[in-house]
């Protein structure tokens, strides 16, 4: 299993600016499936939560590790995750001709997004990741 995560790190992924299509695309197959729910998972940006995390080691008090990761300004990171989320949403409805009448099926299937956390970094980098979700 460690073997499959760790192939993620060799490839550089989809340009962010693309979210919103890739969405679309993945909406509109469901759709024609005849999906009616979506589950979305994508890694956001964490580097900043990496860095806080190896500057301040992980000890056993949990509460006051994430009081430390909120501190530094971890949660800003979830600001700007969300702003991503609906800017794709926002771009993925603007695909899909939400707002007027669309030449085909409909593709307007709900999708939660699901940010995830890089499992194969050391413990505290995970953490800061989840502090912060």
């Amino acid at each position: 299993m460690d073997q499959f995560f760790a192939t993620f790190d060799r490839f550089g992924g989809l340009n962010k600016r693309h979210m919103g299509e890739w969405v679309d695309e993945v909406a509109s197959r469901a759709a024609a499936q005849n999906q009616q729910y979506v589950e979305l998972m994508e890694t956001p940006t964490f580097s900043h939560a990496a860095q806080i995390a190896q500057q301040n080691p992980l000890g056993q008090d949990f509460a006051q590790y994430r009081q430390t990761l909120l501190t530094l300004g971890l949660r800003d990171e979830v600001v700007a995750d969300r702003e991503h989320v609906r800017a794709a949403e926002a771009s993925r409805r603007q695909i899909e001709y939400c707002a007027r009448p669309r030449p085909g099926p409909p593709a307007s299937r709900g999708a939660l997004h699901l940010p995830s956390a890089a499992r194969l970094r050391a413990r505290a980098g995970v953490c800061a990741d989840a502090a912060g979700l």
